[in-house]
């Protein structure tokens, strides 16, 4: 997990809105279990993907 999120936190942070961050912030709260279901393993998160963000780092994920 950490070299997902903190690749995305690398080549994404200066160009987030103030809102990403917060909620960026947020998902660092979440354990490295259900970020990986569901991004790892794309097990539906409802609460995960009702941030704006969740789209960007899937994208992300995508290219890693």
């Amino acid at each position: 997990m950490d070299l997902l999120i903190g690749g995305f936190a690398n080549e994404n942070l200066k160009k987030l809105t103030t809102n990403e961050l917060k909620e960026f912030e947020i998902l660092l709260n979440f354990t490295d279990k259900e970020l990986s279901s569901w991004l790892v393993d794309d097990k539906k998160n409802a609460e995960i993907e009702n941030f704006s963000i969740s789209n960007k780092i899937k994208e992300f994920k995508l290219k890693f």
